[in-house]
């Protein structure tokens, strides 16, 4: 089981708020010296760290489940022409790939790495800063694949589409795709929660 950061004061398993509480109250009921004293503001202080160390496990157990939930399978999108994607919540500084199916054509490693070369030269042209400054959007057609990338305000997406694919063609599924993240950004990441 994955155990809490050291910070938060406990071996507890995550996902075991409940226990955390029980250990933390019985930690602060203890018998209290004379130099701790019986006042206000000390029970106070001992409240708020109290809160802090819940929040702190609460933060805990949501990152290894999200850490443990799977990757969207490719398919989710609901894009035909979609080989792989890969996707940056610049906003949230995290990003997110899909589970590839066995017959995909990046499933093997050395595919796979040729098309996260392509993806960091797209990279390096939409952040370029340059004569003409950066590129929101590239398109490179190999035999292989369409790679597209797209820089918007608050992501950046890297696409994989079929190689004959058309230009407008390949523009639409890329927006298809971009609307269905923008939609599942909530359950594709962590997002702040008030706790």
């Amino acid at each position: 089981q994955t155990q809490l950061p050291a910070e938060v004061g406990c071996g507890a398993p995550v996902g075991g708020a409940a226990e955390l509480h029980a250990e933390v109250v019985q930690q602060e009921e203890r018998p209290k010296g004379r130099e701790q004293g019986n006042s206000g503001a000390n029970r106070r202080m001992l409240a708020q760290r109290r809160r802090g160390r819940m929040a702190s496990a609460l933060a805990a157990s949501a990152l290894a489940a999200a850490l443990a939930a799977p990757s969207p399978p490719l398919e989710a999108a609901g894009v035909p022409e979609l080989l792989h994607y890969a996707y940056t919540a610049t906003s949230l500084g995290q990003s997110t790939s899909p589970l590839l199916p066995a017959g995909s054509p990046y499933a093997e490693p050395a595919a796979l790495e040729r098309l996260l070369r392509r993806y960091q030269r797209a990279q390096a042209r939409t952040h370029a800063k340059g004569r003409d400054g950066p590129a929101h959007e590239y398109f490179a057609a190999s035999d292989s694949e369409l790679v597209v990338a797209w820089r918007g305000a608050g992501f950046e997406l890297y696409v994989a589409l079929w190689p004959l694919i058309q230009l407008p063609a390949a523009a639409a599924a890329c927006s298809q795709l971009l609307r269905w993240l923008r939609r599942e950004e909530k359950a594709l990441f962590l997002t702040y929660t008030k706790y």
